[in-house]
């Protein structure tokens, strides 16, 4: 699995008045890898994105299009907090669907700025899958700090 480096800068500069900063300030869309049941060899880890100091995830949206093994849970966070942005119960790997992270409740489920470089992490566990994928999608704007967007969480 290749693990994808935020790492693509909006214009520090555009055409008319404030678009520069607009540009800036709006969020960035990425795609992992999809991951299916055949790329988990029992209980695993997976670094889905690489995420540069001073990003601030403004949304991950995962699709289960195929329902996973029972038993299995999946939660998706960082070294820090394995499920900072989902928890097993909202991701819900038995159901086909899509989900987004802000209907959790978790501690970066509304937004997350990183003070220093980090990966954001998929965790599979319960059992080894015999079915199952996952597509994840994540939503980010980079130089929060130059942008007045936080201090960090």
């Amino acid at each position: 699995m290749t693990v994808r480096t935020v790492e693509r800068r909006p214009p520090k500069q555009a055409p008319g008045k404030e678009i520069a900063a607009a540009i800036r300030r709006s969020p960035v869309w990425f795609k992992a890898e999809q991951l299916n049941a055949g790329d988990f060899s029992g209980f695993a880890t997976k670094e889905l994105f690489r995420v540069p100091a001073n990003t601030f995830v403004t949304d991950i949206i995962v699709n289960i299009s195929q329902a996973f093994t029972a038993s299995v849970t999946i939660t998706i966070g960082d070294g820090s907090d394995v499920d900072r942005f989902f928890d097993s119960a909202t991701i819900a790997p038995q159901t086909a669907a899509w989900k987004s992270m802000k209907q959790d409740t978790q501690p970066g489920s509304g937004g997350y700025i990183y003070t220093s470089g980090d990966t954001i992490d998929l965790v599979l566990a319960g059992a080894t899958p015999t079915a199952g994928t996952i597509d994840v999608w994540l939503a980010y704007i980079l130089d929060a700090d130059e942008l007045g967007l936080g201090t960090g969480q």
